[in-house]
């Protein structure tokens, strides 16, 4: 059983300022996980085999956000997979600046989700479905 932590580095940002966070995929099972621990973020309409991992990120208003990069990334290969023993866990920190423009003051909600549909391609088999993240908010101050 995998899990998805979302983690901001704070609850309150000041326009212009970087919104820093960590993704971290933990294995909750009992038994040992072959996974993508690439972690690549990228658009949620991304083909499959790109989207490690998509943000769902909604506005003061409750409006969804639109991720602004066009995200050139292939598939995962081999090296991208890894045994996470129960217990361990894959980290990826980003910059949610770098992805989506914040134009309205107020409180945003965040959600992540791990999606993997790839195999390493040398006859070990990966863990494949999705994953939600807990749901978490951050403050825009005007």
């Amino acid at each position: 059983m995998l899990k998805l932590v979302l983690t901001l580095d704070k609850v309150t940002y000041a326009p212009g300022q970087p919104v820093p966070g960590r993704l971290i995929l933990q294995n909750a099972g009992d038994e040992s996980l072959l996974v993508n621990s690439r972690l690549a973020i990228n658009k949620p309409f991304a083909p499959e085999p790109f989207r490690d991992v998509y943000f769902s990120l909604k506005d003061p208003s409750g409006e969804p956000v639109d991720f602004m990069l066009k995200i050139n990334i292939g598939a995962p290969r081999g090296e991208d997979f890894e045994d996470l023993a129960p217990g361990e866990t894959a980290e990826q920190p980003f910059d949610l600046d770098m992805y989506f423009a914040f134009e309205q003051p107020g409180e945003y909600s965040l959600q992540a989700v791990y999606e993997n549909h790839a195999e390493p391609g040398d006859g070990r088999e990966a863990w494949t479905g999705k994953v939600e993240s807990n749901q978490i908010s951050f403050v825009l101050k005007s």
